[in-house]
């Protein structure tokens, strides 16, 4: 709510991007059920949101959105926080949003699942 009065003009923006990372995600999934659609719908909306608006504002937009009453474990929201920099990742590095889900499976940055987060919690990582 801080970020959006503080820009006002980009409130229907970031709901547009936001319906279209879930769509990309859905898509996604459906053409590889490896895919995680919650990962993915991170990843996409970071890297889109990068992509518009730059990292700074990205990053404020997407670590804000895991502060609170979230309902989220910890492994959720380290999961969700990890997923929001590869997408961010991927759009400072110029990817295009159609080579993401064969450049994402293979990187082994992305945190699939809240057990790979788990584990990764473990592991110390």
């Amino acid at each position: 709510v801080e970020i959006l009065s503080r820009h006002p003009l980009r409130a229907a923006r970031l709901f547009s991007i936001r319906n279209r990372a879930r769509s990309l995600a859905r898509d996604a999934h459906r053409g590889n059920r490896l895919i995680s659609m919650d990962a993915f719908r991170h990843i996409y909306w970071s890297y889109l949101l990068t992509k518009k608006y730059g990292d700074g504002f990205a990053t404020a937009v997407t670590d804000s959105h895991e502060e609170g009453r979230t309902g989220n474990s910890p492994a959720e929201k380290a999961m969700d926080l990890q997923n929001n920099a590869v997408g961010r990742k991927y759009a400072r590095l110029g990817y295009d949003v159609k080579d993401l889900p064969s450049i994402a499976t293979g990187d082994r940055e992305v945190v699939p699942d809240v057990d790979a987060a788990r584990a990764r919690q473990r592991n110390g990582q």
